[in-house]
């Protein structure tokens, strides 16, 4: 794997590592009932499909780079660290921060910008 391949396997890393992270988050929005009372109203709805966007934006674009740019093996291993790291990574933001709408919408903020940065990182 040459220097040129680094820069790549860690966003891809960093993707996978904050989608995951993000989708332990989206799943405690669900269902509907169990959501924290700033989610519950339209707007709080509204976020959530956001979120889930943001991360499903993320995964798309983490794939993309994965097969555009990155050798197989280190990318596998990459994902796999990553994905095992994500709920560590989700428990270690405070509770009042990842349960709230601040936190969501932090995170659906995080993963687009992480989204466009892959993006430029795909050749063509």
């Amino acid at each position: 794997m040459s220097w040129a391949e680094t820069v790549p396997l860690a966003c891809f890393a960093a993707a996978v590592l904050i989608g995951s992270a993000a989708a332990v988050q989206l799943a405690g929005f669900f269902p509907a009932a169990h959501r924290p009372a700033a989610l519950t109203g339209i707007g709080g709805g509204a976020l959530v499909v956001l979120l889930a966007g943001s991360v499903v934006m993320l995964l798309v674009a983490a794939l993309w780079l994965a097969v555009a740019r990155l050798p197989w093996p280190p990318a596998v291993i990459a994902a796999g660290v990553a994905m095992l790291f994500g709920p560590l990574l989700f428990q270690s933001v405070p509770a009042p921060l990842r349960d709230g709408c601040a936190g969501a919408a932090l995170s659906a903020v995080l993963n687009l910008i992480l989204a466009v940065v892959l993006a430029a990182h795909i050749p063509g």
